[in-house]
């Protein structure tokens, strides 16, 4: 698919689609026709890069198509030469709207990232500032969020989506900033965790609201495996144990609503978080304060599911594994207890960051 969308795009580049319909002295119609035809070739080949891992060609190719109009089908006529009025507000197009401008936001940031990089400042800090990031925010509620009604579900997952994107920014600078600290009591860990446990209660909410089923499916093919496995790493030196035992509330919520992150046949990194769990609820145990904490229900069914998935890639019972705390604490640490370690820099940050 990734292939086929590449032809399709430089099929579409070809027949000079990356030229705004203005440039080209086009009428309103076929210039909004082909502004929305653009931009969805771009999403499309957005997901699938990200599937991928490679970068998408959208971020760094040369073209002017400039945004849809914010408008429903019926306000284009065909007959009519000038375009038709930008409506104040949100209409049936807004989410689609709101997908291309995040994209928009987001072209320009990597040719922001590209330019310093060639001016030798490889620093995600360099460009990703906080003012860029308010700047996004004040977008996104004068675009959008301001006229988000509460009891809309497609505006409330709008909203969700809309700060989640706000939070996965602010997470990515927290990121590197935590990298760069060497005391673990310096305020950017707990920065961090926050913003990873921020992370994942969007996740819950837009999960666990049954009035927003219909529309779940616009959110649940992006999980913030770094939030997560955030949250995992920062537990293993937090010393607050309220803030501990928050988490471990937090992913209950989370794995009782999130159907998917169970099956961990589904997909390696399901599986590779579900030892993960294991073993930071090991590890936090031990801690002072939390050795009376009675441990999760999903907890003790990952490692149920575990064992049957070790039974299972084993093929044969003689193999089997009985995951209880017993093996859990007896087996070596490096090769079973921490599958990524439990440092950021053992973890394989760029396999976590391509999901999206």
């Amino acid at each position: 698919m990734w292939t086929l969308m590449g032809l399709i795009s430089r099929s579409a580049e070809q027949l000079g689609m990356h030229r705004d319909g203005t440039v080209l002295s086009l009428s309103p119609i076929e210039t909004e026709e082909r502004r929305r035809l653009w931009w969805q070739l771009q999403h499309l080949d957005l997901i699938l890069s990200l599937k991928n891992n490679v970068t998408p060609l959208s971020f760094g190719a040369g073209w002017d198509v400039r945004l849809p109009l914010n408008i429903e089908d019926d306000d284009l006529d065909p007959s009519s030469t000038t375009p038709p009025k930008e409506r104040i507000g949100l209409t049936s197009f807004s989410y689609t709207l709101f997908t291309y401008w995040k994209m928009e936001r987001q072209r320009r940031f990597r040719m922001t990232q590209a330019s310093q990089a060639t001016a030798g400042d490889t620093s995600l800090l360099g460009c990703l500032a906080d003012s860029v990031i308010d700047d996004l925010e004040a977008g996104l509620n004068e675009h959008f969020l301001q006229y988000c009604d509460p009891i809309n579900p497609l505006h409330t997952i709008l909203q969700i989506t809309a700060r989640a994107v706000v939070n996965v920014l602010r997470l990515r600078k927290l990121h590197e900033a935590r990298m760069r600290s060497q005391n673990s009591d310096d305020p950017c860990h707990v920065e961090h965790f926050n913003a990873c446990m921020q992370g994942m209660g969007y996740i819950v909410v837009s999960h666990s609201n049954l009035q927003l089923k219909p529309f779940i499916w616009l959110v649940e093919s992006s999980f913030l495996w770094y939030a997560f496995i955030g949250i995992l790493v920062d537990m293993s030196s937090l010393k607050d144990v309220t803030l501990i035992k928050s988490a471990w509330t937090l992913l209950s919520q989370l794995y009782a609503v999130v159907d998917h992150i169970s099956d961990l046949e589904d997909d390696r990194r399901k599986s590779h978080a579900a030892r993960s769990v294991v073993a930071t609820w090991y590890e936090c145990s031990q801690k002072p304060g939390l050795a009376e904490m009675q441990k999760p229900g999903f907890v003790s069914k990952l490692e149920k599911d575990l064992a049957a998935l070790e039974n299972k890639i084993n093929g044969a019972r003689e193999n089997q594994v009985s995951v209880s705390q017993d093996v859990w604490q007896t087996r070596p640490v490096e090769a079973e207890l921490q599958p990524f370690g439990f440092e950021f820099a053992d973890i394989d940050w760029a396999f976590w960051d391509s999901i999206n």
